[in-house]
């Protein structure tokens, strides 16, 4: 399982209100990206992507 949050929900990728946020994964590299459309203010915020075998990674995002 591979979750974003930005610290205050998790991320409905598919589903919400907002619409332009996916995951795109790379299964034989291993590795996803979260791709944010047309970013907004309410966007920025720490993002962290915790998947269920390996380390967490974080980001800060600045709109």
């Amino acid at each position: 399982m591979l979750l974003f949050g930005n610290g205050v929900s998790v991320l409905e990728i598919s589903i919400g209100e907002r619409g332009g946020v996916q995951i795109v994964t790379n299964r034989i590299h291993g590795t996803s990206w979260l791709l944010v459309k047309h970013a907004t203010w309410s966007d920025t915020g720490n993002y962290t992507c915790a998947p269920a075998y390996a380390e967490p990674a974080s980001v800060s995002v600045h709109v």
